[in-house]
């Protein structure tokens, strides 16, 4: 199991908010990517988002699923 899979949502909520702080201070995709353990097209994921949404874009939303 990569360490992905180990994360929990709230630990992925996390991460993907620091992300975000680092985006808007300048980073660029390809640093996010190797400093979280993300692939590039997931930082690219996370860099529109929050240029097209905001930060509140990359909050955990509740899971979908069944019942």
């Amino acid at each position: 199991m990569d360490r992905e899979s180990k994360l929990t949502r709230t630990e992925m909520e996390r991460r993907r908010l620091l992300a975000a702080r680092d985006l808007l201070g300048g980073a660029r995709q390809a640093e996010l990517a190797r400093k979280y353990g993300v692939s590039r097209t997931t930082a690219h994921r996370w860099c529109r988002a929050v240029e097209e949404s905001g930060v509140q874009s990359l909050h955990r939303t509740r899971a979908t699923g069944r019942p």
